[in-house]
């Protein structure tokens, strides 16, 4: 616990992380029929490795049902599926 507290205010992101690009394309994964969820999750799984673990992970998960979220993502990672656009930003 000691070690912790000496630790603490040294704690900070080592680099800016990206969330989203500002206006780039995306495609919405929630509330897919099955199989287009198959087929987009096929195509993550080999355009993005990364991303496909982060949606596995259950706080992620758990975060979604919690508060009835919708999860989109970059569009390049699901060229599948139609392109989407967030609540209250301009098409």
């Amino acid at each position: 616990m000691e070690q912790v507290k000496e630790n603490e205010g040294s704690l900070s992101w080592p680099e800016p992380v990206r969330v989203l690009q500002p206006d780039g394309p995306l495609a919405r994964l929630t509330g897919l029929p099955e199989s287009r969820k198959r087929v987009a999750w096929k195509e993550i799984q080999t355009l993005n490795p990364a991303l496909a673990a982060l949606l596995r992970e259950q706080p992620l998960q758990q975060a979604v049902k919690e508060f009835g979220a919708e999860i989109f993502i970059e569009a390049q990672y699901a060229p599948s599926l139609p392109l989407e656009s967030l609540k209250g930003r301009a098409r």
